[in-house]
């Protein structure tokens, strides 16, 4: 089978990748040309006067053509005809239109090749690696109660819940142990290495597939390097390297087998591996979701005072609460001591997070939830 081919015939041109058609141009007669993408997600339909636009096979937009005739367009936009004609800027405007939408969908094209060869070239090296690392912790705590611990304010006033597993990402294990440990960034582990190099708890640490023109192993003025080697995680005891995808298009199912979502934070593989690992009660604690900064008191970056992060990171929360309500309707998740998380799952309380926050109670009055009386 054959990876990029690419036929061209008199009628037009097919390029496929793996025997899938990704853009397909035919040429009936010399007034009509069809063009379909992405196996005929999207089509087009250019004639005379006219070019249709299709998605899933219904049409929704149609451009009326004046003239595609650069002669024409000359001809209208002589100074003798200029005075007396608006035609001029109406033709400039679809030749520009075109234009665009041309380079556009050249871009699109371009990219989505080499991102799909990519993906393509990568798969067996998530089934490779993913199939020594996760297989052995299926269903390991069936039916237990997992607790995902982020690094925010909101982690201080959470107390262990006897018998239940921790899941823990970044910064978090210092101020809660975790059974299992989380990172996709490369600054956490740097900055942390002596102390994990130390912990006994089990590491799971993410490398991104794709290539550095999607991802970016490099950021800032200084460029920083974001990716974690091999020779670190080796270095660490119980460490696994796992694969993340970014740009994360879907959620994935099953772990051994995909790479796990890029979707702003660690937390979310966590959660993957919470899921696959059986527990089918899940409290979120720690994911405050606004810039109120981290539970040791240190700042955020300038991405979350002009809400970028917490934007990206609700929406995938908001994916995630969409994943697990359609494939795993059994598994329950819950804020505890919610900020930008609020009303998004169930909320529940500690004691001592109401002592500092005595509002809530006004506000929610007899609907409130004490974790302290569910985990009793």
């Amino acid at each position: 089978m054959k990876l990029y081919s690419k036929i061209i015939s008199a009628k037009g041109v097919n390029i496929r990748i793996c025997e899938v058609s990704i853009f397909e141009k035919k040429v009936i007669s010399n007034k009509i040309v069809k063009k379909r993408f992405l196996c005929g997600l999207f089509k087009t339909r250019k004639e005379l006067n006219f070019k249709d636009y299709y998605i899933l096979g219904i049409k929704f937009f149609r451009s009326h053509r004046q003239s595609s005739s650069r002669t024409k367009v000359a001809h209208v936009c002589s100074p003798a005809s200029l005075a007396s004609s608006n035609s001029c800027q109406s033709i400039l405007q679809s030749e520009i239109i075109d234009a665009v939408r041309t380079e556009v969908r050249s871009t699109v094209n371009a990219a989505l090749k080499e991102l799909h060869i990519e993906q393509f070239k990568n798969h067996h090296l998530v089934v490779y690696q993913h199939q020594k690392v996760f297989p052995q912790f299926k269903d390991i705590h069936r039916g237990a109660t997992g607790v995902l611990l982020g690094c925010a304010p909101s982690l201080n006033y959470y107390k262990k819940i006897s018998g239940s597993i921790h899941f823990g990402v970044n910064t978090s294990f210092s101020c809660v142990k975790p059974d299992y440990w989380f990172s996709i960034d490369s600054t956490s582990v740097r900055k942390l290495y002596k102390e994990l190099s130390t912990e006994g708890f089990i590491k799971f640490i993410g490398q991104a597939l794709v290539s550095s023109k999607y991802r970016g192993y490099r950021r800032g003025p200084a460029r920083e390097v974001t990716f974690i080697p091999d020779c670190v995680i080796e270095s660490f005891s119980n460490a696994y390297k796992f694969y993340i995808d970014h740009p994360s298009l879907v959620i994935c199912r099953d772990i051994s087998l995909q790479p796990l979502p890029d979707l702003g934070s660690a937390i979310f593989s966590a959660l993957s591996f919470a899921i696959y690992s059986g527990c089918k009660r899940i409290y979120v604690v720690g994911c405050d979701n606004i810039a109120n900064g981290y539970f040791n008191g240190e700042k955020q970056k300038d991405e979350w005072k002009t809400g970028r992060a917490t934007s990206m990171l609700l929406d995938g929360w908001k994916r995630y609460k969409d994943h697990i309500e359609i494939f795993y309707p059994d598994v329950e998740l819950i804020s505890v001591n919610p900020v930008g998380l609020k009303g998004l799952f169930q909320d529940v309380y500690t004691k001592e997070y109401l002592q500092v926050n005595p509002d809530i109670k006004k506000e929610i009055g007899s609907k409130l939830k004490l974790l302290e009386d569910i985990e009793s």
